[in-house]
């Protein structure tokens, strides 16, 4: 099977299993690992004893009727989530805003921009809601029945399905302009970078389209796998399965390139707090690469690849187990949000971002996962619930 296949298979196991980012548990204790760049000598860090603590308090726990089908997003302050069947808007002390049936079936996590919301759904369709309200502002067919990335900048709406890639009026839905990509489908996502669009094709190609007209501008090309990019001032960087990249926003030249040396690598997006990208690889390490240079910062292996958030400068992961992302024995069987039997009890932990010290471990529900952080709250998925903690510090 190919890189791309396998990719290919990971990213269904993403989007259906019911996960944005999850993993399996390591008991080998706290590691660092050199990683292979083309920038600077890397040097790492082996966390020690954290210089201080914090706590988690109970806050309140919200029954929203169905298991959330996606990570929830964020509207300001105000925390939305879509279930199979409704999206709702929730504030930060777990009052319910608005609740509204959906359309159809959702097929990707919901986009936001200021406080509109956009949707896609499972017949092909995007859906422009008001993030104040819940209303429907528009709703248009543009086919997207294959890979559907979409990207929100400004007034307009960017959207590709299959071989195209179309840009919208975010407040009307009518179609600006649309484009035949090259090398097939766009696999992963649509980024923004000041006046270009920077799509994710296949090939390991990064498509440079022109945001107002939607000319293509270049094609860059790489030998790593360039998925689920980010951008921040001048660099891009690419997460491939075996690698993370920082191109030259400008160029498409590779500033740096670290070299998965973790086994099985990563295939999940990194979480990134400036200066740092946070990278959950398959084997249960999470890295902290300095976006900068690409050197890795330190790792830990505490990591279960069900989300991350960062409040301040703590790092805390989500610890449930989500089928089909985790490397476990195949004679374990469970539901989808059920631990499956003879799994040890994994604790929920919070790192200093900076140091990657461990700063709390606590037994807690093994369900939660996905979590999202409000001012000094981290909100978390658990089954058909919100759970929240007020994060406290302690020496």
């Amino acid at each position: 099977m190919s890189n791309r296949q396998t990719a290919l298979m990971y990213c269904i196991c993403f989007l259906f299993v019911s996960s944005v980012a999850s993993g399996c548990i390591s008991e080998s204790g706290n590691e660092t690992a050199p990683p292979t760049t083309t920038g600077p000598p890397t040097t790492t860090h082996t966390p020690t004893e954290p210089s201080y603590t914090v706590q988690l308090e109970d806050e309140w726990r919200l029954d929203i009727g169905a298991e959330p089908a996606f990570q929830p997003i964020l509207v300001g302050e105000l925390i939305c989530v879509a279930t199979e069947k409704r999206i709702l808007l929730i504030s930060r002390e777990g009052n319910v805003l608005w609740d509204e049936p959906l359309s159809g079936e959702v097929r990707y996590a919901p986009v936001t921009y200021g406080d509109s919301i956009y949707l896609v759904y499972a017949d092909g369709s995007v859906e422009h809601r008001d993030g104040s309200t819940g209303d429907t502002m528009w709703k248009r067919s543009v086919d997207a029945r294959e890979s559907v990335p979409v990207c929100a900048y400004g007034k307009n709406l960017y959207v590709s399905s299959g071989k195209y890639l179309l840009c919208m009026h975010a407040e009307s839905g009518d179609i600006a302009w649309r484009i035949d990509l090259p090398e097939s489908a766009v696999y992963s996502c649509i980024v923004r970078s000041e006046n270009k669009l920077l799509v994710d094709t296949y090939a390991h190609n990064v498509t440079v389209v022109d945001a107002e007209t939607g000319a293509i501008l270049d094609v860059w090309d790489a030998r790593c796998d360039m998925e689920n990019l980010f951008v921040h001032d001048d660099s891009v960087y690419a997460m491939g399965g075996f690698c993370l990249t920082c191109l030259d926003a400008d160029t498409g030249g590779v500033r740096w390139e670290y070299e998965f040396i973790e086994e099985g690598g990563s295939w999940t997006p990194a979480f990134v707090r400036y200066p740092y990208a946070f990278v959950s690889t398959i084997d249960d390490m999470v890295l902290c690469a300095d976006m900068g240079s690409g050197d890795l910062v330190w790792s830990d292996d505490a990591m279960y690849r069900a989300g991350l958030a960062v409040s301040g400068d703590v790092l805390i992961s989500g610890i449930a187990y989500i089928p089909g992302l985790h490397k476990i024995d195949p004679g374990m069987q469970g539901p989808n949000s059920v631990t499956p039997p003879g799994t040890p009890e994994r604790k929920l932990v919070a790192w200093d971002i900076h140091t990657g010290q461990r700063v709390m471990e606590m037994s807690a529900d093994q369900g939660l996962k996905w979590p999202v952080a409000i001012g000094d709250r981290f909100v978390f998925v658990t089954g058909r619930s919100l759970k929240c903690y007020a994060l406290g510090h302690g020496r």
